[in-house]
């Protein structure tokens, strides 16, 4: 299980499972889980048959959803090759 920050509360990977929607910080769709690769959910291919990954560590709560604590643009611009802390 990952250590909660003051802020945030402990997030059990092992409730997430495939074709879980991701959602960001706003509610915007990102994608659908496909599995957990190390620290990341790789999400099942987009249209342009490509896999995207969001780190764990992103992850605000889980319910019927994944929910992000970033924004679509923070995680478009990951998926563009940023690099964030």
């Amino acid at each position: 299980m990952l250590q909660p920050s003051p802020s945030q509360p402990s997030i059990n990977p092992a409730h997430i499972e495939r074709n879980m929607r991701v959602f960001s910080v706003h509610g915007e769709p990102l994608g659908t889980i496909d599995h957990i690769e190390g620290g990341n959910l790789e999400l099942a291919r987009d249209e342009v048959g490509q896999h995207h990954f969001v780190p764990v560590r992103w992850i605000s709560r889980i319910e019927d959803a994944v929910y992000l604590t970033r924004s679509a643009a923070d995680v478009r611009r990951l998926w563009a090759g940023e690099r964030f802390e």
